[in-house]
């Protein structure tokens, strides 16, 4: 592998904008596998000894990638024009432009964009089972299911749990965010068990005979097929990635195939031979499932667990 560039961030502490430029130089570095050196520039000689063109300065290989020509050489504070405006950093695409031509900027980019590919998937979901969640409520309430209704319900924990990676991804540094975003995701799965088993119990206790939903029926049928489909495309790539957060996101959608099948056969059980338990009974699997995904969710269980996952 050839040998990575010699990447110089030069500042001086009285202008702070160069820990925001630290900060992302520090990310894409570390995606590169190089480091980087820091150094104060504390006098004017010094400064025009090494080219210092303002706070913050940014070397690689010795030269400066966004110098125009026109900024004064000398203690000053710098700014750079980035698509957002003037700031005192360039941003970290503007960065990884700067690096461009360095061999090792391959896995930078390859990472950026597996977190784009996340960002869809996940927006993707969102539209999904927002749709299956209105309908499954619906034909639940309508039927007195309670395995439909939590069907429904855990569509929008799938929901939820879709909109923590796109808080994840929509920011600056993801992976900052990494520890976070697996909490939230286990304590969706979490409220989900417990409502559905508390319901469940309430049904089995009763003696609550649902109606037949031949929506819900049909609605089953249909995530059955588009869940895996899903479930596997988020977790290939959140393995990739390396992120724990977007495999846990992966395994609440196949979650979600798992309870289409066990709803699909209560539903079926119901309407064929009005085995009413069956659908409580269901229920309690699709909460049971869904605190196991939890506990390994809160304990980051999710990426590491065999040799497809990125180190």
């Amino acid at each position: 592998m050839p040998e990575g560039p010699t990447i110089e961030l030069l500042y001086f502490p009285e202008c702070p904008n160069w820990e925001v430029a630290a900060q992302r130089l520090d990310e894409v570095a570390e995606a590169l596998g190089v480091g980087v050196v820091r150094h104060i520039v504390g006098t004017d000689a010094e400064a025009e000894r090494v080219g210092f063109r303002g706070s913050p300065t940014i070397l690689i290989d010795g030269r400066d990638p966004f110098a125009r020509g026109d900024e004064p050489v000398g203690l000053s504070c710098r700014v750079y024009r980035t698509p957002e405006g003037l700031a005192g950093a360039p941003t970290v695409e503007q960065l990884v432009a700067a690096l461009a031509p360095i061999p090792h900027n391959a896995a930078l980019l390859d990472r950026q964009h597996r977190q784009r590919v996340a960002l869809g998937l996940a927006w993707a979901t969102i539209a999904w089972n927002t749709v299956e969640a209105v309908v499954a409520i619906a034909a639940g309430a309508v039927a007195s299911s309670i395995a439909l209704v939590g069907f429904g319900l855990d569509s929008t924990v799938e929901v939820m749990s879709a909109s923590v990676i796109v808080w994840q991804m929509t920011r600056e540094v993801p992976e900052a965010r990494e520890a976070k975003a697996l909490r939230l995701i286990a304590i969706s799965f979490f409220a989900l068990a417990g409502y559905v088993t508390v319901q469940a119990a309430i049904d089995l206790l009763a003696t609550s005979e649902p109606d037949t939903s031949t929506v819900g029926i049909v609605l089953a049928a249909v995530s059955l097929v588009v869940m895996p489909v899903l479930a596997g495309l988020k977790r290939r790539n959140g393995r990739r990635l390396g992120s724990n957060s977007v495999v846990a996101d992966s395994r609440q959608t196949m979650l979600c195939t798992y309870l289409s099948a066990v709803l699909l056969v209560g539903l079926m059980l119901n309407a064929a031979v009005s085995w009413w338990w069956a659908d409580p009974v269901a229920a309690l699997i699709i909460a049971a499932l869904a605190f196991k995904e939890g506990r390994e969710a809160w304990r980051g269980e999710q990426c590491c667990d065999d040799d497809g996952c990125a180190a």
